[in-house]
């Protein structure tokens, strides 16, 4: 860690910080049918990036999820279960 830039740790730190955000965000796991794991909600879900379409009319043409699309989801990348 100590050999690895500063600009690096930087990005893996805000990397993980937004998967800490969106993981825990009420909006995305309502979407998402799911509940924070403390309210009820499964233990290590992580909640969908695709949260939507498009939305044009609201002006918001990204939709609710990430501005790319992300081919597999980080709990059940393959739809095991």
């Amino acid at each position: 860690w100590d050999a690895t830039p500063a600009a690096s740790k930087l990005q893996i730190i805000l990397f993980v910080g937004f998967l800490e955000v969106w993981s825990e965000t009420k909006f995305v796991l309502e979407s998402d049918g799911e509940k924070h794991y403390m309210r009820g909600g499964k233990p290590g879900y992580f909640p969908t990036f695709d949260l939507g379409k498009p939305d044009y009319s609201s002006g918001n043409p990204l939709g609710w999820g990430v501005a790319h699309p992300v081919p597999f989801n980080l709990f059940d990348p393959f739809k095991l279960t």
